[in-house]
Parts: C-alpha cells; sequence; structure tokens
C-alpha cells in the first residue's frame, strides 16, 4: 500500500512543479523573418552564419559526448545489479537490489530527458542556418538530393536492405534512452514484488523509491531551459600594478 502511494504521487507532484506563475512582461517577443535578418548587419551575416555552423557541429560532438557518458553509468548500473544477486544474506541483496535498480531508472530517464535537449538546441541552430544560408551560400542545407529509384531486379531488392533510408540517428538514439528507461521498471518491480498488506513497512525502500520519484520529477519539470527574459547583475574587477614608492627608491640611489 505504501508503495503504491508513493507511485501514485508522481502525478501530483510533477503538476506542483510546472504550475509556475508567469511574470509579466518576462515572456519573449516573436518576431517574423524580415525581423530576424534585419537583427544582423548585412556585414555581420557571413559571420553570423559561419558561427551557427560550428555551434551546430559543436552540439552534435556533445550529443555523442554525453551518451557515451551516460552508457557508462547505465552499464555500471546494470553490473552492480547483477552483482548484488548473488549476495547470500537476503535483506541486504533486497535493499541492494532496490538502489541499483532505482540508479539504473534515473540515469536512463535523465538520458533520455539530455537526448531531447541535445536535439532542440541541434534543430536551433539547424534553424538558424536555414535562415541565414539564403543571403550567404543559398539553400545548400535546405536542398535535399538523393538517388534515382531502383532499376533492374538486383538493384530493388538490394537497395531497402544495404541502400540509404530517411532514418533519423537521433531520434533512434531517443527511442533507445526511453527503451532502456523503461526497461529498468519491471526490473524494479521484480525486486520489490511480491508485496502483501501483512508485510511490515521497509522505510528504506519506501526511501529509495521516494528519492527516484523526486529525480525523475525535478528532471522533467525543473530541468527544462527556461523560455523567459530575465535580468542580471554584472561586476567588472580590475587588476593594477601599484607604482613604486619614490621614498625608498631616493634611498637605494643614495
Amino acid at each position: 500500500m505504501a508503495i503504491a502511494v508513493v507511485f501514485a504521487g508522481i502525478p501530483f507532484l510533477a503538476a506542483i512543479l510546472r504550475r509556475s506563475p508567469r511574470r509579466e512582461g518576462k515572456e519573449p517577443e516573436k518576431i517574423n523573418l524580415r525581423q530576424y535578418l534585419d537583427s544582423f548587419d548585412e556585414a555581420r551575416l557571413p559571420e553570423a552564419y559561419r558561427l551557427a555552423l560550428d555551434t551546430r557541429k559543436f552540439e552534435i560532438d556533445l550529443y555523442w559526448r554525453r551518451a557515451t557518458y551516460f552508457w557508462a553509468f547505465i552499464a555500471a548500473a546494470l553490473a552492480a545489479y547483477g552483482a548484488v544477486q548473488q549476495i547470500d544474506k537476503s535483506e541486504d541483496r533486497y535493499h541492494l537490489s532496490v538502489i541499483a535498480a532505482c540508479l539504473g531508472l534515473v540515469f536512463s530517464f535523465a538520458w533520455y530527458c539530455v537526448n531531447r535537449g541535445s536535439k532542440q538546441w541541434q534543430e536551433n541552430w539547424e534553424n538558424h542556418i536555414s535562415l541565414l544560408e539564403g543571403a550567404i551560400t543559398g539553400p545548400l542545407f535546405a536542398t535535399k538530393v538523393e538517388r534515382l529509384p531502383p532499376e533492374g531486379f538486383t538493384e530493388w531488392l538490394t537497395r531497402p536492405i544495404l541502400g540509404p533510408a530517411s532514418f533519423s540517428v537521433s531520434k533512434i538514439n531517443q527511442m533507445v534512452s526511453l527503451f532502456v528507461a523503461l526497461l529498468w521498471l519491471p526490473i524494479l518491480l521484480r525486486t520489490l514484488l511480491p508485496v502483501s498488506p501483512s508485510m511490515a513497512v521497509d522505510w528504506f525502500v519506501l526511501a529509495m523509491l521516494a528519492l527516484t520519484e523526486i529525480a525523475c520529477v525535478f528532471i522533467w519539470t525543473l530541468g527544462r531551459t527556461a523560455q523567459t527574459n530575465h535580468d542580471v547583475n554584472a561586476w567588472r574587477s580590475r587588476t593594477d600594478i601599484k607604482p613604486p614608492d619614490e621614498s625608498r627608491g631616493r634611498g637605494r640611489q643614495e
């Protein structure tokens, strides 16, 4: 019963955190294409285009670096879950299995959300490129060049297997990360079950489940990029050289 209460609190906690009050005057202004292009000096358009290209490449590089980072943690959690199954003492095995499954679930869910966030920023810079390239290079990225339809029996047979296809690498990676996150749910349930009303409440397990729930809800709600205007404070420091003591200089000369 207590475990069901913990899981039932997920949508209520998420709804409370998502209901943040809107601050008047902080919403970003929507602009059209002409206003967007007028935001750049004509002489600076090539530099803006180059910066958008470089930042897009940087975001793609970070995308796969993050994937490697999360794969290491998820693999470690899965290895730890398998290792603790060899422990003889049932209570220690039970608690350590819950810890490993909760860690794997949080890491996998975070990986899925990070993949979506990385994709959002990658598309942001791709949209900048699409808007700027018309005045710089022409519709290079906006133009898609494909092979001609297959000709002959052999090509019709091999093209669907060996030929190119319009799969999205980032979308497939997102699906894999979601699958891995969902895979930890039955692993966690396998560890918790069977549960009966006559069983004593294990406060350690309830605490671990509550922390896992809070972590996932915080990632989903508070981990989003702010979409409002904001003000900042700024300070400027200065480093200077203290002038030499003139009296000491005269004393050394004498």
